[in-house]
């Protein structure tokens, strides 16, 4: 049901857009000016088009006229009914309480207080309920930076590389040396006996034959000795090889990781033995 405006008018506000139920002041601001002969006839020209446009169902336009109303004469409260019945009517029950309230904020002594009271809580219970916040946005972080990929291990070799099979072939050289002068001495040795005898004289004429067997026992010396040693390399050179020049991952020589070898072959003789003495720093 429409109110109609009768009364003074004063200076109320201007058209402004919906605002939410709890601010009906600012949607329509208090006024505190006595309005002219003119302003009344104006906002009574202005009320009466807002009922036309209600009527005709153009409610957005019925609403801007009523405010107008109001913007000119503030005295008449009624007006404010008006305004909103017709935000009922558009669905904007929202509006429709902000113009009830400041309606009994601005008519504290209003005759129909309850009746409006109860219509705006009958309007706050059909309101739709509001919507949940929405989740705060997931915090994108970098992903942590992979790890470094592992540098690939240096392929194994043997630290000593082929070193150890040097006095292996040298000890077999030695060793075939050895081989070949033993039989040669040992033949030497035997013509000579059997020429001269055992007390090694002989008669003259076989000086050769004594001098090829003096050379031959020298032979066999040299080639006892040739196989003393070669033996002694080749069991080295082998054990060199297989106990300590495994394959391992080794850092580059002459560092401090993997120091350069230091190693050196050299004759051992004694009494009774022959052989080679191999010293180093592992």
């Amino acid at each position: 049901m429409l109110k109609a405006a009768t009364g003074a008018f004063v200076l109320g506000i201007g058209a402004t857009p919906a605002l939410a139920v709890e601010d009906p002041d600012v949607l329509f601001p208090t006024c505190d000016k006595t309005p002219t002969q003119a302003d009344i006839d104006a906002a009574m020209t202005s009320h009466k088009a807002g009922e036309q446009l209600y009527e005709r169902g153009e409610y957005d336009r019925a609403i801007e006229n009523w405010r107008d109303t109001y913007r000119l004469d503030c005295t008449v409260h009624a007006v404010l009914i008006n305004v909103a019945t017709a935000y009922e009517k558009k669905g904007d029950k929202e509006s429709a309480i902000a113009a009830l309230e400041a309606y009994l904020r601005r008519y504290p002594k209003a005759p129909d207080e309850k009746t409006i009271t109860e219509r705006i809580d009958t309007l706050k219970r059909e309101l739709p309920p509001k919507a949940p916040p929405p989740p705060p946005k997931p915090t994108i972080t970098a992903p942590p930076p992979p790890p470094p990929i592992p540098k690939p291990l240096p392929k194994p070799e043997r630290p000593y590389g082929i070193t150890p099979w040097y006095p292996v072939v040298i000890g077999g050289v030695a060793m075939l040396t050895g081989a070949i002068l033993l039989p040669l001495g040992m033949s030497a040795i035997g013509d000579a006996e059997e020429a001269c005898g055992e007390a090694r004289a002989c008669p003259k004429g076989m000086e050769d034959l004594a001098s090829k067997g003096n050379s031959g026992r020298t032979q066999v010396i040299i080639g006892d000795i040739a196989l003393g040693l070669g033996a002694a390399g080749v069991a080295g050179g082998l054990l060199w090889q297989i106990v300590l020049n495994k394959p391992q991952i080794v850092g580059p020589r002459g560092t401090e990781t993997s120091p350069e070898p230091k190693t050196s072959v050299a004759p051992a003789l004694g009494p009774g033995f022959g052989g080679l003495s191999v010293t180093g720093a592992f």
